[in-house]
């Protein structure tokens, strides 16, 4: 950027780079430099096709660009920029401070008060919103508002000297004197060595008048001297304030001394004007004429109570032009014309020409306090009081008479209150002549012919675009009706589609609902009846558990050969008795889950989306436990038919252990004590066979309540079919959530058949390892008589068995709890996500689930197997145990601690 000859900015160089402007913009920033046209011209032609690579840095070009286009009145670029940081910064009460200076921009200047006022409401610190605030309302003309919020501002910020010296020039407009001289003296304070401070703070006091005054305002202008010699307005301020001191007669002991300051004053000034090569009088006198012209009111209306010369009172407009001259009068001096006329009257006219001599005639006889210097001022602020007092609403304060007598027409400025009239100042005016009358009226023929021909000439313009204005509303209303006719034609047209599209909708739910309602009802009248079957099977199975025991408690009679075999045999049905028992203690833990889950399910029909879910869930879980249940029916098969053959191999090796009797004859006494305990024993085992009967029957009891439950939820599900119309997007979802919920079936189906194939390759490890501890351990000869119970582990003298055992296995459970667990926290993760809610309701998942028992049992039996004294430790999954012999343990156990060895108990 450069300046041409003209002194303008010169056009930029097109060929600069985007980086380059963007260098360019930055140090305007930091700078501080508001070039307007050239940052616009910039961002158009070079930076706004690049602002995607400015990166965070763009918003704060967006707004530099924004400020120069509102300075270059161009609203097109101010929108879009505005526009962009709206929509990144919603909230941000800088987009709103750009708002505000929108509005300023196109003169909407309510809207831009109420931008500010919310940044203010918002954050009351913000010092820029406030000053604009005060600014606008300058602007309106409402000084009073903006008096008040500078006097806010300044209980905030004290230290602020630019409001200081905004709410010293609003009081100076409203005349409050002593109240700028106080804003003054905060500058003083903060600022004492700044000479334009003295200098502001000097005029004030100089204004207000008074020996006291005037007293402080020399010493403040030659304070303002001191600082700055070359203060040229300081010094008339000392030689004037000097010259009125050394006049007044209040303080004559000052006079020697205001008049050697008055000197020194006059010969610096002098000084001054030859530095400068020019003339220092008529420097001075042009100087006097333009300040006191510039104050001149050429035309003002002020209401007065004239008086004709038939002593009749009436009220009239008048017309006062005061002009101060200079060269006028015999000896070159100055002179005062005051001049009087009426718009409505033009005969009437008075005019008054006062000298410096007249006026200190005028000055002794009305004992004025001004000098002829102020005395224009202060005539031209006794007509604005009486203007003021004029306009409003209360009763007149000063009012302004014009006294008409032939031969003493005065204008007196008098002052009404309680008390009396007072009369500030009284001139005596002089009637003008028939040539000034005629000059004067011709001066008005002509502004009036001027001013007529102006407004013609508006006229004419207006009439022009009142016409032109009118073409293009006929224009707007003939498209402004087709439009209306195309609107309503694709209203209906759109609320045929919609309506027709609804019915469709219906139509379609209510069919995928009765398919629904169909296949949740074969569903659960299929899960009934496989219920039912199984707990028959059950019932059956227990029936010949309970014969079984009874021909298990009579061989025992029989096996006396093996008393302390058989003590250890009993020992370990006790022990899988009481697992048996937990087992049942954990089906009933699962039914009263399943009844809880129910409820849960119950509360969360509220939704056709919780109601779907819930019941998928319940059906693929049943389903799942009928296939395990299902699996171990077939496993307990199994194992029964080993079991029978065993036993049928342990009767015919009876004979040959009947050799072995003779040696443990001397053991039978304490054998039969141990029989009579397990005698006892096996009773208590058919109470708790009672018990499971007990608890079977309960358990149709619960199926019974469940089918009304059904019943109960399908009168729920009618009564829902009313809010279908209202949950088409949530099917939607749904139809989504199940495609995800089958993928997640798909995966635990493979899991359980990694189970499976886990199951099975454990049960033939576990086959294995009892052929082999049967071949090595119990020869042929000494087999006893099994029964269908589990054969845990034998025992003999010492050294005469082998000490084998199959280890427990406890991964396989541990691993399928803690996929299940898995499992059931992604699907929660999965709602969360989905934003749907849990269909099981408040469900969670236990600490303890119907599989903790059996790995209680697992840890029972390894201590257990510790106590006895069994140091064998515990192998790695996957592994076949080795059998190892220990000589020193008596009474060697086999323990099996995993799940099949819970259900499914295989004989050493």
């Amino acid at each position: 950027m450069r300046n041409d000859k003209t002194g303008n900015m010169a056009p930029y160089d097109v060929n600069l780079t985007w980086q380059e402007v963007r260098d360019i913009f930055r140090t305007w920033r930091e700078e501080k430099e508001r070039r307007s046209r050239e940052v616009v011209d910039m961002w158009l032609l070079t930076l706004k096709p690049m602002a995607h690579k400015l990166g965070d840095e763009r918003f704060l070009v967006l707004e530099q660009v924004c400020l120069a286009a509102l300075d270059c009145h161009n609203l097109e670029v101010a929108d879009a920029c505005m526009i962009t940081i709206g929509r990144a910064f919603p909230k941000s009460l800088r987009a709103h401070r750009l708002l505000a200076m929108r509005c300023e921009a196109v003169g909407d200047k309510e809207n831009a008060i109420f931008h500010l006022e919310y940044i203010l409401n918002e954050d009351k610190t913000n010092v820029a919103a406030r000053k604009r605030l005060i600014a606008m309302h300058k602007s309106v003309g409402n000084t009073t508002k903006a008096i008040s919020e500078l006097n806010e501002y300044l209980k905030s910020f004290m230290s602020d000297q630019e409001a200081w010296q905004e709410l010293c020039d609003l009081y100076l407009l409203h005349h409050e004197f002593s109240r700028a001289a106080f804003c003054m003296e905060e500058l003083l304070l903060s600022s004492p060595h700044n000479h334009l401070y003295h200098e502001r703070f000097a005029e004030i006091k100089y204004t207000q008048g008074g020996a006291d005054n005037m007293e402080l305002a020399k010493a403040h202008f030659c304070q303002a001297a001191k600082l700055n010699p070359n203060n040229l307005r300081a010094l008339f301020g000392v030689l004037q304030s000097a010259n009125n001191l050394a006049q007044s007669a209040k303080v004559p002991s000052k006079k020697k001394e205001c008049v050697k300051l008055s000197a020194w004053a006059s010969k610096h000034i002098q000084d001054l004007y030859q530095v400068a090569g020019e003339n220092p009088v008529s420097a001075i006198e042009s100087m006097i004429l333009n300040h006191v012209q510039s104050e001149c009111i050429p035309a003002m209306l002020i209401h007065d109570g004239s008086r004709s010369r038939d002593k009749e009172e009436r009220q009239r407009d008048l017309r006062i032009d005061l002009d101060l001259l200079t060269g006028g009068g015999h000896q070159g001096g100055q002179l005062l014309s005051l001049q009087i006329s009426d718009d409505d009257d033009p005969f009437l006219l008075y005019s008054l020409c006062l000298s410096v001599k007249d006026f200190k005639v005028l000055r002794m006889e009305q004992g004025l306090l001004v000098d002829f210097d102020n005395f224009a001022n202060q005539v031209v602020r006794l007509l604005d009081e009486c203007s003021s007092s004029y306009k409003s609403s209360q009763g007149n304060r000063f009012s302004l008479v014009l006294n008409d007598d032939p031969l003493n027409t005065r204008l007196e400025f008098m002052e009404t209150n309680e008390f009396k009239h007072l009369c500030h100042l009284s001139l005596k005016m002089v009637e003008g002549s028939s040539t000034e009358i005629k000059k004067h009226m011709a001066l008005k023929i002509k502004s009036l012919k001027e001013s007529l021909r102006s407004t013609n000439n508006i006229l004419e313009q207006k009439q022009q675009m009142l016409s032109v204005a009118y073409e293009k509303l006929e224009s707007k209303d003939q498209e402004l009706e087709r439009t209306r006719q195309q609107l309503k034609a694709e209203k209906d047209c759109l609320e045929q589609r919609v309506l027709k599209e609804a019915a469709d909708m219906r139509e379609s739910l209510s069919r995928v609902h009765i398919e629904w309602q169909s296949k949740l009802e074969k569903e659960r009248q299929e899960l009934e009846a496989r219920k039912a079957q199984e707990l028959q099977v059950l019932e059956d199975q227990l029936s010949e558990e309970k014969l079984r025991n009874t021909l298990l408690s009579e061989k025992l009679i029989h096996t006396e050969n093996n008393v302390r075999d058989l003590a250890k045999l009993a020992d370990n049905t006790q022990k899988e008795l009481k697992s048996a028992q937990k087992e049942v203690l954990t089906l009933r833990k699962q039914n009263s889950q399943i009844d809880m889950d129910y409820h849960k399910k119950d509360d969360a029909m509220n939704s056709l989306k919780t109601k779907v879910a819930v019941l998928e869930q319940e059906l693929k879980a049943k389903l799942c436990l009928i296939e395990q249940q299902q699996e171990v029916l077939q496993l307990t098969t199994e194992r029964k038919n080993e079991l029978e053959s065993k036993v049928a191999n342990a009767e015919a090796s009876v004979g040959t252990k009947k050799a072995s009797l003779q040696q443990l004859q001397s053991e039978m006494v304490k054998a039969n004590e141990i029989i009579t305990k397990q005698l006892n024993e096996i009773q208590n085992l058919s109470a708790k066979v009672k018990l499971r009967t007990e608890v079977a029957l309960k358990q149709e009891s619960l199926l019974e309540a469940r089918e009304r439950e059904i019943e109960a939820q399908n009168s729920k599900i009618s009564a829902l079919e009313a809010n279908l119309l209202k949950n088409q997007d949530e099917l939607n979802k749904l139809r989504d959530e199940q495609s995800k919920i089958a993928e997640n079936i798909k995966g635990k189906d493979l899991i359980i058949k990694n189970n499976e194939q886990v199951i099975t390759y454990l049960t033939k490890q576990v086959k294995e390892a009892d052929s082999r501890t049967l071949k090595s351990v119990i020869p042929t000869s000494l087999m006893t008589p099994m029964t269908s119970t589990p054969m845990v582990g034998v025992s003999g003298p010492p050294g005469y068995f082998g000490t084998s055992s199959v280890q427990p296995i406890d991964n396989s459970a541990e691993h399928f709890l803690m996929r299940q667990k898995e499992n059931i926290r992604t699907q929660a993760e999965l709602r969360q996500k989905l934003g749907l809610t849990d269909p099981l309701g408040s469900y969670r998942p236990m600490e303890k689930t119907p599989l903790t028992p059996l790995m209680e049992q697992a840890s029972d039996i390894r201590a257990d197997s510790c106590a006895s004294g069994d140091s064998r430790r515990i192998p790695k999954p996957k592994e076949v145990p080795k059998s190892r012999h220990n000589p020193t343990t008596t009474t060697p156990a086999v323990k099996r601690s995993d799940i099949l060895s819970a259900y499914f108990p295989k004989s050493a």
